[in-house]
């Protein structure tokens, strides 16, 4: 007997240890058998790097499969995947690692209207500084319904990745010497030497590879998200604003302020995005209502022009709001610590920016995978290597996301001087001329906040990539955006 996996976040440790153990015995094959536990961009790319170095991989997911038709993927029904409805692009990090491992899912992405931007040389003062350029410092325009369905339908090609689809996790399986050896589903059993848990941020089985609840850091995110993607009517047009290649943000971030941030999704989608402090009912109540959402954007002739000659995918509003945010520090001590690994939001989760969790699931999966490559079924030297690695880079970027989020609401909550940089800022205005520092930055951390770019336009005029537009003395306040949305013309 098993118990469902839908508790709360806090109750996690509790439910997943209170599971019933079925003592199986199990024969390992010559060749490890790797079971990843949910196909989102962890899991999956977990699945090619894993694959890619030989190993034959079996992908359980609890949600659909995906529709014959990329443009189909909107009504995909993926509610494993919280953020799947918002604005989305890929970072430098992420890029360059699936860049490398599924060059034909980057492809794919191409195919289906992604566009590449170029990182490789920043642009300020008014020119491009005169470095040579770097093809793994790029990012691209892409929304996350196209990323998942070109990752999943490549997987699905893939000679040695077997993808299970409607089929929940429900409890693991043990032999008898308590080493997990499997999965519980709505499908049936399914064995692996290594199990790797990337079924995301709610994953109850992150109780197995901490020491215990201490071993969990925590906070709650203090910023509401609510988007659309708008699919552009006919892609080929004339774009006379060149809105398919730059995004654009205004707004009033100060004393309960709201940001707008509208942005290409490659060259066949638009996004509309609203940040605020969740408390504000008022703003929330307008930006849930599709036609006020859309209304909100005839604050300024810059950013209304990005709903011309575009058709909302869907009829409702996305929205997130008190995102939890945590880390798990792995386990080092038992003999088993290398068969139960968690990867992605499983094991690190921070508030959205556009890419960076992207960015820190596909790193966490490449680790991985080397390790398992490198250590094979010595499964405590593993466990261990795995826990090392995960530790020293990605607790850091914990409290850097945590540092992000904190400096952001301050922002909002007007408890901070407007003229106040964030870290990353310092480092990017040093790294304007700065070679090593801009490259090392892009390649390795690549963790920046867009948004908090696009409101210093007096330090940064913009990049290679993307040239952002400069920004009205005025910006619009909550006020005026409420205004906007509530000015709707009479049917």
């Amino acid at each position: 007997m098993t118990r469902a996996l839908s508790q709360s976040l806090p109750n996690l440790a509790r439910s997943w240890k209170s599971l019933s153990r079925m003592k199986i015995s199990m024969t390992k094959g010559l060749e490890m058998k790797i079971l990843i536990l949910g196909a989102g961009m962890g899991g999956l790319g977990a699945a090619f790097m894993l694959a890619n170095r030989g190993l034959d991989v079996q992908v359980i997911e609890k949600d659909g499969p995906p529709p014959d038709r990329a443009e189909d993927a909107f009504a995909w029904d993926h509610k494993g995947i919280p953020q799947f409805g918002h604005a989305h692009m890929f970072l430098p990090l992420g890029w360059g690692i699936l860049n490398r491992e599924s060059p034909q899912a980057i492809a794919r992405m191409r195919e289906y209207g992604a566009h590449d931007l170029d990182f490789s040389r920043p642009y300020a003062g008014g020119e491009y500084a005169d470095w040579p350029t770097d093809p793994e410092l790029r990012s691209m325009a892409i929304c996350r319904p196209i990323i998942q369905w070109s990752m999943h339908t490549c997987a699905q090609e893939h000679e040695k990745i077997d993808i299970v689809t409607d089929a929940p996790v429900t409890g693991l399986v043990f032999d008898e010497g308590n080493i997990p050896i499997g999965v519980e589903t709505g499908k049936g059993t399914f064995y692996g030497d290594v199990i790797i848990d990337a079924m995301g941020r709610r994953s109850a089985a992150t109780s197995w590879v901490v020491d215990d609840r201490e071993a969990m850091l925590h906070y709650e995110g203090e910023l509401a998200y609510y988007s659309r993607i708008y699919k552009v009517d006919d892609p080929g047009a004339s774009d006379s604003h060149g809105l398919h290649k730059k995004p654009y943000g205004s707004g009033e971030m100060y004393d309960g302020g709201i940001t707008c941030y509208v942005g290409p999704e490659g060259d066949n989608y638009r996004s509309v995005m609203y940040h605020a402090l969740p408390e504000d009912r008022e703003l929330q109540k307008a930006a849930l209502d599709v036609n006020r959402f859309d209304a909100g954007l005839n604050v300024l002739d810059d950013l209304r022009v990005w709903l011309e000659g575009t058709t909302p995918v869907s009829s409702k509003v996305q929205v997130l709001t008190r995102v939890g945010n945590h880390y798990h520090r792995p386990r080092l001590d038992t003999p088993d610590a290398g068969r139960l690994i968690s990867i992605g939001d499983a094991f690190s989760h921070q508030s959205p920016a556009l890419g960076r969790g992207i960015s820190m699931a596909l790193r966490a999966a490449e680790l991985v995978a080397d390790l398992i490559a490198q250590h094979g079924d010595n499964y405590h030297q593993l466990g261990k290597a795995v826990a090392d690695a995960l530790n020293e880079t990605f607790e850091p970027l914990y409290y850097d996301s945590k540092a992000q989020d904190d400096y952001r609401t301050a922002r909002f909550r007007g408890d901070i001087t407007p003229d106040a940089l964030d870290p990353h800022l310092r480092i990017l205005v040093q790294a304007m001329t700065d070679q090593e520092l801009y490259v090392k930055y892009y390649r390795e951390w690549a963790l920046i906040d867009p948004l908090n770019v696009i409101y210093q336009q007096d330090l940064l005029d913009g990049a290679d990539h993307i040239h952002y537009e400069e920004i009205a003395e005025w910006k619009p306040t909550r006020k005026d955006f409420l205004t906007a949305m509530n000015n709707l013309p009479k049917q």
